[in-house]
């Protein structure tokens, strides 16, 4: 499968290092790996498995990065990816308009306890699956109604 992951982390922490670890365990496992990260990305150095060439550097400035959403769609696209990954909240809006504009599933982690704005139930209306890291996050999400169970 071809799967693109996307995170706009400017530091490397327990989520950054999950990022790493899961685009570094697929590549293993066999699928195509692409990631969209920030110029100067602390995750450049921890993607060991994957290839410098699939890797695409973009502003991510912040969720109404619509510049990033649609360059992000043309790397898609121009890819031929199959499934968009966010795994910041700041990345899902524009991981969402990405995967509109280029007719892409796309799904998110939450690694956050943080609660979600009732925006985003309506944003992220067409998610195909939200992985959340543990079952705090899990209930924390299912009182907030955003997505469905």
């Amino acid at each position: 499968m071809r799967i693109l992951q996307v995170c706009s982390a400017r530091t490397l922490g327990g989520g950054e290092r999950h990022v790493a670890d899961l685009a570094n365990a697929l590549v293993k496992r066999g699928h195509d790996l692409f990631a969209a990260i920030i110029p100067n990305s602390p995750l450049i150095a921890e993607l060991t498995e994957v290839p410098r060439q699939n890797i695409v550097r973009l502003s991510l400035r912040n969720s109404i990065d619509l510049g990033s959403a649609v360059r992000l769609a043309r790397f898609a696209r121009d890819n031929r990816i199959e499934l968009i990954h966010a795994h910041l909240a700041k990345d899902y809006v524009v991981v969402a308009a990405a995967s509109r504009i280029a007719g892409i599933p796309y799904i998110i982690t939450r690694h956050v306890l943080f609660p979600m704005s009732r925006a985003h139930r309506r944003l992220l209306s067409r998610v195909s699956f939200v992985i959340a890291l543990s079952n705090a996050i899990a209930g924390s999400l299912r009182t907030a109604g955003i997505f469905p169970a």
